[in-house]
């Protein structure tokens, strides 16, 4: 084998070498880049699905409270009205 064929062959894996490098960094920059947005995608979508959660439970807290004050309604009537007898009757 003459020094030409071995300093060829040198040559050789030192291309292959860099060129794997360069092709695995580029692959690894683009799936962190990738996953990065893909991230942010995600937590975006779960904050909003959060609100929406929020916004149906608060909903459903107001229509509680205002058949609460609903039927409470009743026990409100003005005092010239009904005699407090007959109130503390009702209330009991």
């Amino acid at each position: 084998m003459t020094f030409l064929q071995r300093y060829r062959g040198h040559l050789f894996y030192k291309y292959v070498v860099i060129f794997v490098t360069l092709v695995s960094g580029a692959l690894l920059t683009s799936g962190l880049v990738e996953s990065y947005f893909s991230y942010q995608e995600t937590r975006v979508a779960l904050t909003r699905i959060q609100w929406e959660e929020a916004e149906n439970a608060a909903l459903k807290i107001k229509q509680f409270l205002k058949d609460i004050e609903r039927q409470m309604a009743w026990t409100l009537q003005p005092l010239g009205a009904v005699p407090f007898e007959q109130r503390s009757d009702d209330f009991y």
